[in-house]
This record gives structure tokens, sequence and C-alpha cells, in this order.
């Protein structure tokens, strides 16, 4: 006996009975999709899932996100992890959001308060300077030639 992937999923969920979306009619009597009754379908589908994301009041964002938002940031911007006082600080940042900020609203609030900091700046200068140093060597090694 074969079973379904939904009798399958549920099974892997520990109920004993799947439960399936109830199908209504949405043909006509000659044949022809009734858009009208598809489009109610739906809309009632996505009520009943908005009801129950609101009653969740949101999605949870707990302290492990934030380490791995603020870690991923730090990375990215200044070559290196947060530690220390500057660790704190953005995981404070991030925690004190609202709600309903989801990650990428986060990480982006860390972004912000990172490239006003001294410690951006003097990178981004030095990866100017970097490129003005390496060309004049670049010219230096040709005359030498």
């Amino acid at each position: 006996m074969t079973t379904s992937p939904i009798d399958r999923g549920a099974a892997a969920l520990g109920k004993t009975t799947a439960t399936t979306a109830t199908t209504k009619k949405t043909t006509t009597s000659s044949g022809t999709v009734d858009l009208t009754a598809l489009f109610k379908i739906a809309q009632s589908q996505n009520t009943a899932s908005a009801a129950t994301v609101s009653a969740s009041k949101g999605a949870v964002y707990t302290k492990q996100d934030a380490d791995a938002a603020v870690q991923s940031v730090y990375q990215s911007l200044l070559g290196r992890n947060a530690v220390g006082t500057d660790y704190a600080k953005a995981i404070k940042l991030i925690m004190a959001q609202s709600q309903d900020t989801a990650g990428a609203g986060r990480a982006q609030a860390l972004t912000n308060t990172l490239m006003d900091s001294p410690e951006y700046k003097i990178k981004q200068d030095n990866k100017y300077l970097d490129v003005i140093y390496n060309a004049v060597a670049a010219d230096v090694r040709k005359a030498q030639v």
C-alpha cells in the first residue's frame, strides 16, 4: 500500500490523519473555469492565513538571529567579527527594532549605523589610497623596465 505525500507529511508532523483543503466547484456547467469562484476561494484562504499570522503577533526574532545578522554585517562592511562592546551595541540595536521589522530591516539598521562610523570611513579611504598606490607602483614598474 502506498501513501500519499500528504499522508507522509502528516505522519512526519505526528498527526494520525491528514487534513486537506476542501475543494469547491470551480467549473461551470459548460466545463469552463469559473474565475469568480477561484478568486473567492483564494481570497478566503488568504484571509485565513492572515488571521493566523496576526494571531501569532508577528515572527519571533531571536538573539541567535541577531547574532548572525551582526556578524554578517560586520564581516561584509569591516572585514572582521564584532567583539566586545561593538557586539553588545549591535545586538542591542538590532533587538530594539520594532517587532514587525523583518531580519533584513534589522540588518539594514545596523548597516546604516556602521556606514556612519569612523572605522568604516577610514576603511573606505584606505581602499581609495590603495588603488592610487597600486596605480603609481604599476607606472614605476613600467618606467623601470
